[in-house]
C-alpha cells in the first residue's frame, strides 16, 4: 500500500496489475497475498524484503482471502504466501474465508485452547477465553506468543490447503506491525 493512497486505490493498482498479467501470460510465480494495515500494509512490505518481490508479485486480497483461493484453485500457481497479522489469520485458522472485521470473528476460546496446549496457566487460558480480540491474547501469550503464533499460522495454512487444488505449495506468514515476522509456516 503506498502512503497517502486509499486500500481501494491501492487494490486498483493491484488489480490492475494482476489482468495485465494474465492477459500477457506472464504471471508471477511465486505469488505472495497480504492483507492491507494502516498506515502502510507492513505485511506486505516484509514479504516484498524476504523475497525481494517486485510489487506485481503481490496481490491484495483484502479481507476476502475466499476468493483468492478460490481463484488459485482454478488456476493453481506453484507456490502461495499468504501474509498478515496475527488476528486475521487467527480468523483464516478458525475456518473463516472472509476476513473482515464486520464478517467474522477471531475466536478468543479456540486461542485460549491453543494457550493451554503451549502449557500456560489457567489463569492466562481463563483471561484468553474472556478477551475482547487477539492483541489481548497476544499479551497474555507473554513468552509463548512465538509459539501461539507458530499455531495459528499453521491452522490458517491448513484452512488455505483444504481450499486448494493441492497443487499449490502454501507459505503462512504472520507479521506484527512493526513488519517483523512472528511465525512462518509452510511452503
Amino acid at each position: 500500500m503506498r502512503h497517502g493512497w486509499t486500500t481501494g486505490a491501492c487494490a486498483r493498482r493491484r488489480r490492475t496489475r494482476l489482468f495485465t498479467a494474465l492477459l500477457s501470460d506472464r504471471f508471477p510465480d511465486p505469488v505472495s497475498t497480504i492483507s492491507p494495515r494502516r498506515p502502510v500494509a507492513t505485511s506486505e512490505q516484509a514479504m516484498q524484503r524476504l523475497y525481494d518481490l517486485p510489487d506485481h508479485a503481490l496481490i491484495d486480497m483484502g479481507g476476502f482471502v475466499g476468493g483468492t483461493l478460490k481463484y488459485l484453485r482454478a488456476h493453481p500457481v506453484a507456490r502461495l504466501t499468504i501474509a498478515s497479522g496475527f488476528a486475521k489469520l487467527a480468523k483464516l485458522a478458525g475456518g473463516h474465508l472472509d476476513l473482515h472485521s464486520a464478517r467474522s470473528r477471531v475466536d478468543t476460546s479456540a486461542l485460549g485452547a491453543m494457550l493451554a496446549a503451549l502449557g500456560a496457566d489457567d489463569k492466562a487460558v481463563d483471561a484468553a477465553h474472556a478477551a475482547a480480540g487477539a492483541a489481548e491474547i497476544r499479551a497474555l501469550a507473554s513468552s509463548r506468543e512465538r509459539a501461539l503464533a507458530r499455531l495459528v499460522a499453521a491452522r490458517a495454512r491448513e484452512v488455505a490447503l483444504a481450499a486448494l487444488s493441492g497443487e499449490t505449495a502454501v507459505e503462512v506468514a504472520i507479521v506484527d506491525r512493526e513488519g517483523e515476522f512472528l511465525a512462518r509456516v509452510g511452503g
